[in-house]
C-alpha cells in the first residue's frame, strides 16, 4: 500500500481541528461524545508517528507540525479543564511553561539547522497527557474516573517536568555551539 508523504502531517492537523469540538463537547457536557472525538486525536497522534517512521514519511515540517499539534491539542483541553473541571490551574501552568520551554528549545535549534527529536521521556510525557485527559474527560460525570484522572495529572505534571530538563540536559550544548 502506497501512502502519500503528506498523510502524518494531514493527521496533525486533524488533531489541531478536533480541539476545538471536544472543548465544545465537554463544555455542553456530552463527555462521551466528547471521549470519541478525544481518543481520534490521540490516535492522530500515534498514526502520524507510525506512518512517518514505518512508512519512512518523515519530513521537518512534520517533526515540527506533530508536537505542535500536541500542544495544542493537549494545552487547550487542560486549560478548557481549569473552568469545567474546577482542576488546579498551577498544574496546567506547569505543563505549558515545560511546552513553551521545550518549543523556544526547538526554535533556537531549528535556527542552527537542527530539528530536535522526539525524545523516549517526551513519548512518555504524551502518553501520560492522553491518559490523564481522558480520564478527566469521562470524570466529569464519574468521580472514580476523576479520581484516577488526577493522579495521571500529577504523573503527567512529573513526567512533562523530567522530559523538559531532559531536553535542555542533552541539548544545552548544542544552543550554545
Amino acid at each position: 500500500m502506497v501512502i502519500h508523504k503528506s498523510v502524518p502531517n494531514v493527521l496533525s492537523i486533524t488533531r489541531i481541528i478536533i480541539t476545538i469540538p471536544v472543548i465544545l463537547l465537554l463544555e455542553s457536557h456530552h463527555n462521551y461524545s466528547a471521549l470519541s472525538l478525544f481518543l481520534i486525536g490521540a490516535l492522530s497522534d500515534y498514526l502520524d508517528g507510525y506512518l512517518a517512521r514505518k512508512k519512512q514519511l518523515v519530513s521537518n515540517i512534520g517533526k515540527l507540525l506533530d508536537p505542535l499539534a500536541d500542544k495544542i491539542f493537549v494545552i487547550s483541553l487542560f486549560v478548557a479543564m481549569i473552568k469545567i473541571m474546577g482542576i488546579s490551574y498551577w498544574l496546567v501552568l506547569i505543563i505549558i511553561f515545560r511546552e513553551f520551554a521545550v518549543t523556544g528549545l526547538r526554535a533556537q535549534l531549528a535556527a542552527k539547522n537542527f530539528i530536535l527529536p522526539a525524545l523516549i521521556q517526551g513519548k512518555i510525557k504524551t502518553f501520560s497527557q492522553f491518559v490523564a485527559l481522558g480520564f478527566l474527560i469521562v470524570g466529569s460525570q464519574n468521580k472514580f474516573f476523576f479520581d484516577i484522572g488526577m493522579v495521571f495529572l500529577y504523573i503527567t505534571v512529573i513526567t512533562t517536568l523530567t522530559s523538559g530538563v531532559e531536553y535542555y540536559i542533552k541539548y544545552w550544548k548544542a544552543i550554545n555551539e
